[in-house]
């Protein structure tokens, strides 16, 4: 058995990198048991939060994988890019 290395995701987002501000997406993912398009909400320290529809609040409680809660992260930050470089040419 090979011995697994532990990853640490390059989308850990820094305060600095959100405006110290959440930052909201859709995105489809595996949570609760099924893919759906949900509601995410990423915090300053990086924590995933998913819209519950039963709860009717974003919650942390959502078996997600760490893979695709790395992956939420990403398109977040590659939102920020996006709405950054649009500040820049405006």
């Amino acid at each position: 058995m090979k011995n697994k290395k532990t990853f640490e995701s390059p989308y850990f987002l820094e305060p600095t990198d959100i405006d110290g501000t959440e930052d909201r997406i859709q995105a489809k993912a595996k949570v609760w048991g099924s893919m759906e398009v949900y509601d995410f909400i990423v915090d300053t320290t990086g924590t995933v939060y998913v819209y519950d529809d039963t709860a009717n609040y974003h919650t942390t409680c959502h078996s997600m994988s760490a893979k695709s809660q790395n992956r939420i992260r990403a398109l977040v930050v590659n939102k920020q890019k996006l709405r950054k470089k649009d500040d820049c040419t405006s």
